[in-house]
């Protein structure tokens, strides 16, 4: 139940730090005079998300990871 637990509370912080790229994206975009392009604001931290969410399932799993 702790490790569930455990998994809950990175997958809360994944959220908070994918949230933070996006807007730290968007504030540089705009204090740049630059356009804004959705797709990169969002597709950027959504990539990081899933890669770091992939690393760790494989860093966890008995096939991938330690043994």
């Amino acid at each position: 139940m702790e490790q569930n637990k455990n998994k809950k509370n990175n997958f809360k912080h994944l959220l908070g730090f994918g949230l933070m790229m996006f807007l730290v994206i968007t504030f540089v975009d705009l204090m740049n005079g630059q356009e804004i392009v959705w797709f990169e604001n969002i597709g950027i931290p959504a990539l990081t998300i899933m890669l770091i969410g992939f690393f760790e399932w494989a860093w966890d799993s008995k096939k991938y990871g330690k043994k």
